[in-house]
C-alpha cells in the first residue's frame, strides 16, 4: 500500500493548485480587458453624445434671428399699411402700387431666407437625431434622451 499524503501527492497538489490560480487570473485578465474596452467605447459614445448636443444647442441659436425676422416683417408690413393708407388718403394709386411691389419682395425675399434656415435646421436635427439613436441604449437612457422629440 503507498501513502497518499506523502511530498509528492503534497507537490502535485501544490501544482495543480498553482495552475487553477493561474486560469482564473487570466479569466480576470480577459474580463477586465473587455471592461476597458467597453469603457472606452462609452466615453467615444459620451463624447459623440456631447458634440450632438453641442451642434443641436448651435442650430437653436442659429434659428433664433428667424423668429426675429417675422417680427421684423410684421413691423414692416404694418408701416407698408400705414403708408399705403396715408398714399390713398391723397389720392395717390401709385404710391400704394410702388408700396405693395417693394413689401411684396421684402416678403420674398424673407420667406426664402427663413426657408432655408429651417431647411438647414431641419437636415441638422435629422442628423442629430440619427447620432443619438446610434448610441447604445444604456448611454442614451443614461443622458434622457429616449424620448421622441
Amino acid at each position: 500500500m503507498t501513502d497518499t499524503t506523502g511530498p509528492s501527492n503534497s507537490f502535485d497538489a501544490s501544482v495543480q493548485r498553482f495552475a487553477d490560480a493561474t486560469g482564473v487570473l487570466e479569466e480576470l485578465r480577459d474580463k477586465v480587458a473587455a471592461l476597458s474596452d467597453f469603457q472606452e467605447q462609452q466615453s467615444h459614445a459620451t463624447d459623440a453624445l456631447n458634440g450632438s448636443r453641442a451642434a443641436l444647442h448651435t442650430a437653436v441659436e442659429a434659428l433664433s434671428p428667424v423668429g426675429e425676422l417675422g417680427m421684423e416683417l410684421l413691423v414692416s408690413l404694418k408701416a407698408v399699411v400705414a403708408a399705403a393708407e396715408t398714399a390713398f388718403d391723397q389720392g395717390t394709386v401709385k404710391g400704394i402700387r410702388d408700396d405693395v411691389a417693394a413689401l411684396s419682395e421684402e416678403v420674398e425675399s424673407l420667406r426664402d431666407s427663413i426657408c432655408a434656415e429651417r431647411d438647414e435646421a431641419r437636415r441638422e436635427l435629422a442628423e442629430m437625431r440619427a447620432k443619438v439613436q446610434a448610441l447604445p441604449e444604456r448611454i442614451r437612457s443614461k443622458h434622457g434622451l429616449n424620448k421622441e422629440t
